[in-house]
């Protein structure tokens, strides 16, 4: 399997296109900048990429993920509704769970 750097929410098999399937993808939010980490069914980091949340809402349009966890506030609630809309399994959890991405 290749991996394509060119976009990462897919991988190239035999010259095809293949969405990345994910089992959890962690939120850290910013206020303008969010952190993604996004694990496959091992546990293994398979994506890590930082984006607006503008590029956050295109790039989860397209990707199958189990669930998408992130730290709860303010901005939390919008982003969880849109990324609902999108079909995602959104959980929010509080700040004292969170381990800031590093």
């Amino acid at each position: 399997m290749e991996w394509s750097a060119a976009d990462s929410r897919s991988c190239r098999v035999r010259g095809r296109r293949h969405p990345i399937k994910l089992h959890v993808l962690g939120i850290d939010l910013g206020k303008t900048v969010f952190h993604l980490v996004g694990l496959d069914s091992t546990g293994r980091a398979v994506i890590r990429k930082k984006c607006s949340r503008k590029q956050l809402l295109a790039f989860t349009s397209n990707l199958e993920v189990e669930l998408i966890g992130m730290e709860s506030c303010s901005g939390s609630h919008f982003l969880g509704r849109a990324l609902r809309e999108q079909g995602h399994e959104v959980r929010s959890m509080p700040a004292q769970y969170v381990k800031p991405y590093v």
